[in-house]
C-alpha cells in the first residue's frame, strides 16, 4: 500500500477534499504513483479514482473491484457500493505502487471505510459544522470525535481554526494518540483578490493564486500547503507547490461557466456550505439575483437553507437527487411556498436546466447547489448546453 496517505476529511463547507494537494503532487517531478479517490456521484465512475490526474480506465478499477465484491458479498455482511469503491481503491493502491496518495472519508472518519488504512500518515481537518448528526452525533464535540478518528498513533496532522468545543476534541485525541497537531492560525491566511478567475491569498509570507473561488478556499489552500510541508518524506519545492496549487481544479465548488447566462455550480448540501457560497456569491456578484435549481437530502435543516438562498433568488426550480434520502418535489416546494412564491418543479434534471436557462434570461444568472448526488449530472448537462450554444455561434 501507499508509504504516505494524506487524508481529508470532508468539509462542512462546500469545499470537501483537498485537490490542491493532489495537483501539487502531481506537478512533482520524481517518479512517484500520485492516486486520489473522489467522491463517488460527482464524476463517472471510472474518473473517481484517478492516478497521475488522468482518469483509471475501467480495465484497472471495475473489474478487480466486481471480483473482490463477488467475494465480499458471499459473507454475512453486504458491503456498500462505498464500501467496494474504497477496496478497489486500495487495491488500485497496491498495483500502482504508488509511494503518495490522497483520500477523502466519505463520512466523519473513525468508522468510515477510508480509515481501514492504519499507518501512520499526514491528516488534514477541514473546518467542523453540523452535518450527518444523525450518524455522527448532535453536538459538536461528538461530530469532532468522529474527525479526529483518522489521526494516528505517531502520525501528523494538521487543521484550520474551529470552534472551542472542536478544537478541544481534536487536542485531547492528538495527545492521546501521540500525534503532532498542527493549527494554522487564524490571521496566517490573508486573502487578497476573490473573483471568477479564482482567488489570491498569502500563507507564511508566500502568494498563492488558485482557480477555486473563495475566501474558504484560501483556508483550504493552506490547510493542503501545511500537509505537504509536514510530510517530511515529500521534499517539495516552494516553486512547484505554487505551481500545483494554481492548478488545482474541483468540479461543482462555486464553480463558473460564463456566458448568457452566467452558470454556477456548487455542492453546497448544508447550512454552513450555503453561508459559504452566499458569502462568495455576494462578493463576485454583488447586488445580482439569481435563478436556482435546487435539490437536497431530507435529513439536513432545509428552512434555514431555503430561507438563506431566498435572499439572492429571484425564483426556484426544485429537483429530487436519485437517493432514496432524498427530499421530495413537494415538500421542498411546501416549505419554500410558506415565504416564496416564485417556484417551480421539475420532475427530470433534463427539465430543470431547461427551465432554469430560460428563467436566468431575466437574472442574468443560473445557480445549481445542493446534493452532490444531483449536481454532476446538472453539471454534465449544463456543458452539453454550452457545447451546443458555442457550436450553433460557430
Amino acid at each position: 500500500l501507499a508509504e504516505t496517505v494524506m487524508y481529508a476529511s470532508e468539509a462542512m463547507t462546500a469545499t470537501h477534499g483537498l485537490p490542491v494537494s493532489e495537483a501539487m503532487t502531481a506537478t512533482h517531478g520524481l517518479p512517484v504513483s500520485e492516486v486520489m479517490t473522489a467522491t463517488p456521484g460527482l464524476l463517472a465512475s471510472e474518473a473517481m479514482t484517478a492516478t497521475h490526474g488522468l482518469p483509471v480506465s475501467e480495465a484497472m478499477t471495475v473489474t478487480p473491484g466486481l471480483l473482490a465484491s463477488e467475494d465480499m458479498i458471499a459473507t454475512p455482511g453486504l458491503p456498500s457500493e462505498y464500501e467496494i469503491y474504497t477496496a478497489m481503491a486500495f487495491l488500485l493502491f497496491h498495483e500502482s505502487n504508488c509511494s503518495a496518495a490522497i483520500l477523502e472519508t466519505c463520512m466523519g472518519g473513525l468508522f468510515d471505510a477510508t480509515n481501514a488504512y492504519t499507518q501512520k500518515n499526514t491528516a488534514g481537518i477541514t473546518a467542523i459544522g453540523w452535518d450527518h448528526m444523525q450518524f455522527l452525533g448532535r453536538t459538536l464535540s461528538e461530530i469532532a470525535h468522529h474527525k479526529a478518528g483518522i489521526l494516528k498513533n505517531g502520525g501528523t496532522a494538521v487543521t484550520v481554526p474551529q470552534t472551542p468545543e472542536v478544537a478541544k476534541v481534536l487536542c485531547e485525541i492528538a495527545e492521546k494518540k501521540n500525534a503532532d497537531l498542527t493549527v494554522i492560525a487564524a490571521d496566517a491566511v490573508k486573502v487578497l483578490d476573490v473573483g471568477v478567475q479564482g482567488t489570491a491569498f498569502t500563507y507564511r509570507n508566500e502568494t498563492y493564486r488558485i482557480p477555486l473561488i473563495g475566501e474558504h478556499q484560501a483556508m483550504n489552500a493552506a490547510l493542503a500547503i501545511a500537509m505537504v510541508q509536514t510530510t517530511n518524506e515529500m521534499d517539495i519545492a516552494m516553486e512547484t507547490v505554487q505551481t500545483g496549487v494554481l492548478k488545482a481544479v474541483w468540479p461543482c465548488r462555486f464553480e463558473v461557466f460564463s456566458g448568457k447566462p452566467t452558470i454556477i455550480l456548487d455542492s453546497a448540501h448544508n447550512t454552513e456550505g450555503v453561508a459559504s457560497f452566499l458569502k462568495t456569491y455576494r462578493r463576485v456578484f454583488p447586488d445580482q439575483k439569481a435563478t436556482v435549481i435546487f435539490g437536497v437530502m431530507k435529513d439536513k435543516d432545509v428552512p434555514a437553507m431555503l430561507q438563506m438562498l431566498s435572499t439572492v433568488a429571484e425564483s426556484f426550480v426544485f429537483v429530487q437527487p436519485p437517493m432514496p434520502r432524498a427530499m421530495t418535489l413537494d415538500d421542498l416546494a411546501g416549505i419554500a411556498l410558506k415565504t416564496f412564491c416564485n417556484v417551480e418543479k421539475s420532475d427530470t434534471m433534463e427539465k430543470a436546466i431547461k427551465l432554469g436557462l430560460d428563467k436566468a434570461l431575466d437574472t442574468g444568472v443560473l445557480v445549481a447547489l445542493g446534493s452532490i448526488y444531483y449536481i454532476g449530472q446538472i453539471r454534465e448537462l449544463a456543458l452539453q448546453n454550452i457545447m451546443k450554444s458555442v457550436l450553433q455561434h460557430n
